[in-house]
């Protein structure tokens, strides 16, 4: 697959957690989601740690909400690809990513340290949950044929 249709598949499904989603799909968007998300944020961190300007914590929020919402989705379904629930994986992965914006939204004024925390260490526990599922899920094979989840993404496009 490639990374237009992961993409494509990705964002298509946001809202749908069922069914399955091969390895090259996943990778694929998750390339994607990290490139244009996390890095942006830990420069932006960096900025603010260096140069010591505020700048509003809520500013990419929007655009996080649509692509980690599908990025969730995407581990869900690669979850049932393996035949795991997918709802497991999903909201312990829902929980480190959304909670920092919880907290942001909810604290009228955000001191400088709190946003020194949103923009450095956040998407760092966020990758270190990753790499916890990437060794139990994504990194693993799809079951062979049709499972409770549906038919094997790899079969079905050959």
């Amino acid at each position: 697959m490639n990374p237009i249709l992961a993409i494509w598949s990705a964002l298509k499904g946001i809202f749908d957690w069922s069914g399955r989603s091969g390895r090259p799909e996943f990778w694929w968007f998750f390339a994607i989601w990290a490139v244009n998300l996390v890095v942006p944020l830990l420069i932006v961190g960096a900025r603010l740690l260096i140069i010591n300007e505020y700048i509003p914590a809520w500013l990419p929020i929007p655009f996080f909400i649509i692509t980690s919402t599908a990025f969730i989705g995407a581990v869900a379904r690669r979850a049932n690809d393996v035949g795991k629930p997918g709802w497991k994986y999903a909201l312990s992965l829902g929980l480190v990513i959304f909670a920092p914006i919880v907290i942001l939204v909810t604290i009228p004024n955000v001191s400088f340290e709190l946003a020194i925390y949103f923009w450095l260490m956040w998407p760092l526990a966020t990758f270190a949950v990753l790499i916890r599922l990437s060794l139990q899920v994504f990194l693993r094979p799809s079951q062979p044929g049709p499972n409770k989840y549906g038919p094997n993404p790899t079969e079905a496009t050959k």
